[in-house]
């Protein structure tokens, strides 16, 4: 496993490390440490996004739930996603449509 990029996620509601790596076939994980998101906020998911702004939109691609309470948690990437033309990660309230917290993909290995 190698450590690809990380990132340091800030918000009003989450805030963490998240660090994307890549398995021995290929595959790609991003996991998150050291997590906090708001407690109770209802549909929680994490992004990757091209935006600079680090908002969702159609572009974005959706990795999976963010249950509260969880400090470390994995979500796999899907097959084909370039996560190089992703530059963010973003924690995204659903319901609501709100921002919670995102983070700039730094590279460490190319």
């Amino acid at each position: 496993m190698t450590t690809d990029a990380t990132a340091t996620i800030t918000g009003h509601e989450a805030r963490g490390r998240a660090v994307l790596e890549r398995e021995a076939d290929g595959s790609a994980v991003v996991r998150l440490t050291d997590f906090w998101v708001a407690p109770g906020a209802p549909d929680v998911r994490l992004y990757v996004t091209a935006r600079e702004d680090g908002r969702v939109d159609r572009s974005a691609v959706q990795l999976g739930r963010v249950p509260d309470r969880t400090p470390e948690l994995s979500f796999p990437v899907p097959d084909g996603v370039d996560v190089a033309e992703l530059r963010h990660v973003v924690v995204h309230c659903t319901v609501y449509s709100v921002y919670f917290g995102a983070g700039e993909w730094l590279r460490v290995d190319r």
